[in-house]
C-alpha cells in the first residue's frame, strides 16, 4: 500500500473522529450539565467557541477539518460521502432539537430588580440575618438553586473550601455541617429564600460582613444579584461617591447596577441603564448595590 493511500485513509478516519466527537459534545452540552433555557445553551456554546479561539493551535485545525469534511461530503457519490453527510445533518438536527426543547427566557431589567427589592425588602434581610445566625464564625456559604436542583453550593471555613453540586443528600449535609448549618436550618433557609423570591445568596461571617450577595435572577450564564452593603463607609469616599466602579454604575442616589458574566455579558435593556452604564465594564456579575440599608 502506498504512503499516499495510507495518509488518505488516516485523514478520512480523522474526519470521522472529529464529526463523531462533535456529536458527542452536542449531546454532552445539553445533558452533561444543567442547562435551564435557550440563552444559557447559546452562552455555553459561546464559551466553547471562545475556548477554541484561545487554544487556536488546537481549535483552528479542528474547525478546518470539520468544514472540509462537510465540503467533501457534498457530492454524495459514494458510501463514505453519504455517511459523512448523514452525520453532519444529524449534528445540525440534534443541536436544533435540543435548542428548541429548552424554554425561552427574558432578560432581567433594572426596573424589575428595583421593584422586587422594594416589595421584598423585609424577606431579603430576614434571609440574610437568619443565614448569618446559622453560620459558624469565619465561614462563608455561596448557594444557588432553581426548583429542586442545586446549581451551586460552596462553603468555606478555616479548614478550607468545599464545592458540592452532586445533589446528593448525604454529601450536601456533610458540606453544610462544615460551616455549622444543620439539615433543619437549611430547610428553613430554603423556605425563606422562596419567600424572598430569589434563587440564591452568598453570605459571609468571616470578616467581610459589610456586604451580602442575594441572587435575584439568571439570564443565560449572566447572574443578576443584589449586593447589600451593611457598612456604607466601606464603599463611599469623602465626596459620597463609590470607591470602586466594579460595584456598580449609579442608578440613583442609593442604588447602583452592574450587568455582566464571566465571559458572556447580558446587560440591562433599560434605556436609563444603557445611558448610565460604561459599556467596557463587563466582568463582575450583575449587581444592584444598596448603599444605605
Amino acid at each position: 500500500m502506498k504512503i499516499k493511500d495510507i495518509l488518505g485513509r488516516a485523514y478520512n478516519a480523522l474526519e470521522f473522529v472529529v464529526v463523531i466527537a462533535t456529536m458527542i459534545y452536542i449531546v454532552a452540552m445539553r445533558f452533561g450539565d444543567v442547562t435551564h433555557d435557550r440563552i444559557e445553551y447559546l452562552d455555553r456554546w459561546e464559551y466553547a467557541i471562545i475556548g477554541l479561539a484561545w487554544l487556536f493551535f488546537i481549535g483552528l485545525p479542528i474547525i478546518l477539518i470539520y468544514l472540509i469534511s462537510l465540503v467533501r461530503a457534498i457530492p454524495l457519490r459514494n458510501t463514505r460521502q453519504k455517511t459523512m453527510m448523514a452525520l453532519h445533518v444529524l449534528n445540525v438536527g440534534l443541536w436544533g432539537i435540543f435548542y428548541l426543547a429548552l424554554p425561552k427566557s427574558e432578560p432581567c431589567t433594572a426596573a424589575q430588580m428595583e421593584a422586587h427589592y422594594l416589595s421584598h425588602h423585609d424577606e431579603i434581610h430576614d434571609l440574610i440575618a437568619y443565614t448569618k445566625s446559622c453560620l459558624d464564625d469565619s465561614t462563608t456559604i455561596d448557594y444557588q438553586a432553581e426548583g429542586e436542583t442545586i446549581d451551586r453550593l460552596m462553603v468555606c471555613c478555616p479548614r478550607g473550601c468545599w464545592h458540592d453540586m452532586m445533589n446528593n443528600q448525604s454529601m450536601k449535609d456533610l458540606t453544610l455541617s462544615s460551616v455549622g448549618i444543620t439539615p433543619a436550618q437549611f430547610d428553613t433557609i430554603n423556605a425563606k429564600m422562596r419567600q424572598a423570591g430569589v434563587i440564591g445568596f452568598e453570605i459571609n461571617r468571616n470578616g467581610r460582613e459589610h456586604q451580602s450577595y442575594v441572587k435575584f435572577r439568571r439570564y443565560g450564564t449572566t447572574l443578576y444579584q443584589y449586593v447589600i452593603i451593611h457598612d456604607p463607609s466601606q464603599y463611599i469616599d469623602t465626596h459620597g461617591a463609590p470607591l470602586d466602579v466594579q460595584y456598580g454604575i449609579p442608578y440613583n442616589d442609593s442604588i447602583l447596577f452592574q450587568s455582566a458574566g464571566n465571559l458572556v455579558c447580558h446587560r440591562f435593556p433599560d434605556p436609563l441603564c444603557r445611558r448610565h452604564f460604561n459599556q467596557n465594564i463587563c466582568c463582575y456579575g450583575c449587581r444592584l448595590v444598596v448603599l444605605v440599608v
